[in-house]
């Protein structure tokens, strides 16, 4: 019997379908500018999808998601837009941030850069990266993608 020593639960990728336009999730088969393929979880077939839109599953789970109530709903991705319940990103129950899913080559580590949203902040965290690092972040909410909802980020945006 042939075993991967290095196999481990797999979550993958996404992108939006050239074909639907729907997201597809699933193994990213092959990429370069212009082309990518994923095969879709429980499928035997490429699907051909804007790489402009590929974000791979980062090892998180958000609290909450636009995308519903069930746990493959909740799992965040590079790309994916979120607010949280704490500051900076609320402040006095209303939204002053949002962040951007990253992944950052220097550091070689995911991270998420500020979008201040809030038009009566002054805005001074605005374009800085965090890393997800030593965060309560049991109250994510996903609240969208850069490629599916640019306007959540935004300044003026509120959610």
């Amino acid at each position: 019997m042939i075993t991967n020593k290095y196999r481990t639960e797999y979550r993958g990728y996404r992108g939006i379908s050239f074909l639907t336009g729907e997201w597809i999730y699933g193994s990213l088969a092959y990429y370069h500018p212009g082309l990518c393929q994923i095969m879709p979880q429980g499928s035997w077939h490429w699907e051909t999808v804007d790489p402009n839109t590929v974000g791979k599953y980062i090892g998180l789970t958000a609290a909450k998601s636009y995308r519903g109530t069930d746990p493959e709903d909740r799992l965040i991705y590079e790309g994916d837009i979120f607010t949280a319940d704490f500051y900076p990103f609320k402040r006095k129950g209303k939204p002053n941030y949002h962040g951007i899913v990253r992944w950052d080559d220097e550091n070689l580590l995911w991270v998420y850069e500020m979008r201040c949203v809030n038009p009566d902040c002054r805005g001074i965290s605005n374009g800085t990266r965090e890393s997800f690092c030593g965060r309560c972040w049991d109250s994510i909410e996903i609240l969208g993608t850069v490629h599916t909802h640019p306007e959540l980020f935004e300044r003026g945006t509120y959610k």
